[in-house]
């Protein structure tokens, strides 16, 4: 019965974070750059508006 509810359960966990995910609120994102971004201020420009649109999503800037 323990096992079953377990179960049950991450079916639940699995269906919220799937519909987290097609609303766009969950996911990564990577952005790449070259260098003269970084010193024209085109980077951090587009960097500030980040935490606006983020939720629970991962960023990276390589």
């Amino acid at each position: 019965m323990v096992e079953a509810q377990t179960t049950i359960d991450q079916a639940q966990r699995a269906i919220e974070v799937a519909k987290r995910a097609g609303r766009g609120e969950l996911g990564e994102i990577r952005i790449g750059y070259v260098s003269s971004a970084l010193y024209s201020g085109v980077l951090s420009e587009g960097v500030s508006i980040v935490p606006n649109i983020l939720t629970r999503k991962y960023f990276y800037l390589r």
